[in-house]
């Protein structure tokens, strides 16, 4: 998990941002907002090269960065995986992946600034997910590791 915790550091310290648009952006990520099914947040894909993002236009701005910051997870850390094909034709288990991508938008979004604001607020891990559109798990774990 280390890994994913400097990889996300890394990004955010080499483009001064860690707005997850904006690292799409610099990386040639292309972001569309498309319309999607109620329960599908997103998901990432590469065709001919083209690396893209498909997010639900649907979501709230809050819940779009971080489906955003999630599925940039996947672009770097599971680049070359075609999960719809190894979730519909193997046995192959996605929690993995999905935790890993998780991991990677919580440590992204956390950055120092918000964690100081959400330590000086007092605030719980559900406040602090609620402020940040993460998971309260992904919050407790990127939080205290």
């Amino acid at each position: 998990m280390e890994r994913i915790k400097e990889l996300a550091r890394q990004l955010a310290e080499r483009f001064g941002t860690a707005d997850p648009f904006a690292l799409c952006a610099a990386l040639d990520i292309t972001v569309l907002p498309v319309g999607l099914p109620p329960g599908v947040r997103g998901f990432y894909g590469c065709a001919h090269g083209a690396r893209i993002l498909y997010l639900n236009g649907a979501l709230e701005e809050n819940e779009r960065r971080t489906v955003c910051a999630h599925e940039l997870g996947h672009a770097l850390l599971h680049e070359g995986h075609n999960a719809l094909f190894l979730r519909e034709r193997t046995d192959f288990v996605m929690e993995r992946y999905e935790r890993e991508a998780d991991l990677f938008a919580g440590y992204l979004l956390l950055d120092g600034e918000t964690v100081e604001e959400c330590l000086r607020n007092g605030w719980t891990s559900e406040q602090a997910a609620a402020f940040t559109g993460l998971p309260a798990h992904i919050v407790e774990y990127c939080m205290t590791h």
